[in-house]
């Protein structure tokens, strides 16, 4: 009776066969399992890359990751969590299934130079230099926002989400965590609940940032507003009057006043967890009816009986 080498089949080796026929087909058989081997790895590999991991947060704030199941993606903005979602979940549902965006709104070029101020003030300033009420820490503040964006989040419906917008400011503690800061201008109190959402969205997308994030993680301790409310108008310097000497004159030197206070809303994820629950099963639903107070809804309603368009 032969005698075959190790690993090797009897279908490889034929009785009366060479040595070196025999290990001619030793070799090819290995060669055939390494090939089979590394497009098995690769397959593998491939795989892995096809299958994220989601983060499931527990109603007691912990995180816990696992493999992303195949549902549908719903990109979120911060920004939609304050007014876009009081205002009508009809609009909100369109733009974030990509259905209709609300056309954007000028928005007056003052607001952005007072922003732009604020920034270029408050950047590099010890916190309680300016505002003693906030955490000690160090402004870090830029003219470009960044980006951030999360990882992909499951709040146990039929669907994903994950967050993506621009933080206006991060003030680093100086116990080395985060405090996320949004800058205002205008009496916000009556808001902060809304505003509360939107830098929750902040939050987690900073502390679960994906690889797309222009912002490395860091843990957030603190998040708030600093909110500029004007107050009054006047002059610093004099303006000169157009002369033959001087032809184009000295504008006057004018300038708002007003106060600047820092509000602090309290971090608690999991209720944030909750609320994007909510929104899922919204955008998860039927698409729901017009806010009768919807400017925008309204404009395309009349639109529709006039017979200029017609609402889908």
């Amino acid at each position: 009776m032969a005698v075959f080498p190790s690993g090797i089949r009897m279908g490889f080796v034929r009785p009366g066969m060479s040595l070196a026929m025999r290990r001619m087909m030793l070799s090819k058989s290995l060669h055939t399992k390494h090939h089979r081997f590394q497009r098995e790895f690769s397959r593998s590999l491939s795989m892995q890359a096809r299958t994220p991991m989601a983060n499931i947060i527990q109603p007691n704030g912990e995180v816990e990751r696992k493999e992303m199941p195949e549902k549908p993606l719903f990109r979120l903005a911060p920004s939609d969590f304050a007014f876009l979602w009081k205002e009508c979940k009809r609009c909100f549902y369109l733009k974030c299934h990509g259905l209709l965006y609300r056309p954007r709104a000028p928005f007056p070029s003052i607001f952005n130079k007072i922003d732009l101020g604020m920034k270029e003030f408050f950047k590099g300033k010890r916190t309680e230099s300016v505002l003693p009420d906030m955490p000690l820490g160090e402004f870090l503040c830029e003219e470009d926002d960044a980006w951030v964006e999360s990882e992909i989040f499951d709040v146990g419906k039929d669907s994903l989400v994950y967050i993506r917008g621009k933080i206006d400011c991060l003030v680093l503690n100086d116990d080395q965590t985060y405090s996320i800061i949004d800058f205002k201008t205008s009496e916000i109190s009556r808001y902060l609940s809304m505003y509360s959402r939107q830098l929750h969205a902040y939050g987690m997308a900073l502390e679960f940032p994906s690889k797309k994030s222009e912002i490395v993680q860091g843990v957030v301790k603190h998040m708030g507003l600093v909110c500029y409310e004007p107050q009054g108008f006047g002059f610093s310097k004099s303006g000169v009057k157009k002369s033959p000497e001087n032809k184009k004159g000295t504008p006057a030197s004018a300038s708002l006043t007003g106060i600047c206070q820092y509000h602090e809303v309290e971090k608690n994820f999991p209720a944030f967890f909750l609320y994007l629950t909510e929104v899922v099963e919204v955008l998860e639903g039927e698409i729901p009816n017009p806010d009768p107070d919807c400017s925008h809804c309204n404009y395309l309603r009349q639109a529709e009986m006039d017979g200029y368009s017609k609402l889908s």
